[in-house]
């Protein structure tokens, strides 16, 4: 007989789900068999396999340890295309990158030209990176792994915040509040041209996988998704703009292509953005990345384990090259360049 106690991390899921993380070589069909005939049992009684599982509840499996041996194996559970611990070369976050941390999120800054999560089996991406710092950090449950993994994305050449869910628990919640839209995200750009006030832009997009760029139509076509966007320019001096950017729709390259479709493509993006532009801005100031950066994610309001989280506003700070830019073409003339706390 095995028992296992389930943690915090796997508190909320369905039974079935559970033993077919135990027994991860087992058919389904086989588990229900096992769930009807009592060889596995929920705090000493027959369970169907819907029953959602609590902090402490207690699963027996009555199996011979052969049976055990044949569908059983160790399960890492991934929010991501990773599918095991990152090897020991991989090099773990340092303090300096970490914006948030509490018992049960991790909020991060991602570099520019860092996946977020690996496309080929060589890459290196910041979701190992977290994956690392959060298990060398915390315990592991030995019996059934929990391996955090990053809750929202970032292009390779966009800069800002990433964030992980330090249980499976948190993963969750995190995950929904992401794909319900429930977290504001803010981003800031600095683009060409002038661009002030508020714009609030519905368009379409198509992504060309191949090419692994977008198109933008201002009318429905087969194949185009809505993008929803509300632009707000901080300040112009007519040659540049600072803009802040709230996303209603999370679709790929969408600040990208939408603000060079509507005429203010973002400095030193060099898939979207004017290469003329581009070239006098890397040879002036030596500025070669997109200057756009994920600023501020701002929580809906939250209670129970998430309560100190609710209306929550998370920043991370404005780089060194966004300031030194700003200050050199007097895009800050007045005020404090932290202080981008308009919120639309």
């Amino acid at each position: 007989m095995k028992q296992y106690t389930v943690n915090n991390d796997n508190a909320g899921q369905r039974l079935n789900k559970y033993c077919g993380r135990i027994l991860g070589n087992a058919p389904q069909s086989f588990i229900y068999k096992m769930l009807r005939k009592k060889n596995i049992t929920l705090n000493g009684k027959k369970a169907d396999g819907n029953e959602l599982l609590r902090e402490g509840d207690i699963v027996k499996f009555f199996l011979a340890d052969e049976t055990f041996e044949k569908f059983s194996q160790v399960v890492i559970l991934v929010n991501s295309a990773q599918n095991k611990l990152p090897d020991n070369n991989v090099q773990s976050l340092g303090s300096d990158e970490i914006v948030y941390e509490d018992e049960n999120i991790l909020v991060c800054y991602k570099p520019e030209g860092e996946l977020s999560q690996k496309a080929r089996p060589e890459d290196c991406s910041i979701n190992e990176r977290i994956v690392k710092y959060l298990t060398n950090k915390n315990n592991v449950d030995k019996d059934v792994k929990f391996v955090p993994g990053i809750c929202n994305r970032l292009d390779r050449n966009t800069k800002g915040l990433i964030t992980a869910g330090k249980n499976l628990k948190s993963q969750r919640f995190l995950s929904d509040l992401f794909r319900e839209r429930k977290i504001d995200k803010y981003y800031i750009a600095v683009v060409s041209g002038n661009l002030v006030g508020r714009v609030d832009s519905k368009l379409f997009i198509c992504k060309d996988e191949k090419n692994n760029k977008s198109e933008i139509s201002s009318v429905k076509k087969e194949g185009y998704n809505l993008i929803h966007s509300i632009f707000y320019g901080l300040v112009s001096n007519g040659r540049y703009s600072i803009v802040k950017v709230k996303l209603k729709t999370g679709k790929s390259h969408q600040i990208r292509a939408q603000l060079a479709y509507m005429g203010s493509p973002i400095i030193g993006d060099s898939k979207y953005g004017d290469k003329a532009v581009n070239g006098i801005v890397a040879s002036k100031y030596e500025i070669r990345t997109q200057m756009l950066l994920a600023y501020e994610l701002v929580f809906p309001e939250c209670t129970g384990d998430f309560a100190k989280l609710s209306k929550k506003e998370i920043k991370c700070k404005i780089p060194y090259e966004f300031k030194a830019f700003w200050e050199e073409n007097r895009l800050w003339a007045h005020g404090n360049p932290e202080d981008l706390g308009v919120h639309f």
